[in-house]
């Protein structure tokens, strides 16, 4: 959830972004928790850092493998919704 939040603010509201602009954008969770999920997506090279805002808010950025994730996210739904919507004869 963290990281399809930094997907729609970085491509659509501003490139880099730091925690506390994710955290208001995403606003259900605390910073501890942010900070948790920041370091999880650092890890797994999904976020990068990239700066120093007024030389003392980090900047990240989305990487390649952060956006590759989410459109992988995004396919599955998209698989999901036609096997029950064929399984249920929906049309939508």
């Amino acid at each position: 959830m963290v990281l399809n939040g930094i997907y729609v603010y970085s491509k659509y509201i501003d490139n880099n972004f730091t925690r506390r602009q994710i955290l208001d954008f995403v606003s259900y969770y605390s910073m501890p928790k942010i900070e948790s999920y920041f370091n999880v997506l650092l890890d797994r090279k999904f976020i990068m850092l990239s700066g120093i805002k007024l030389k003392q808010f980090q900047l990240y950025s989305i990487t390649l493998a952060g956006v590759q994730v989410i459109e992988a996210l995004n396919k599955s739904h998209e698989d999901q919704m036609y096997i029950f919507c064929n399984k249920y004869n929906i049309e939508l």
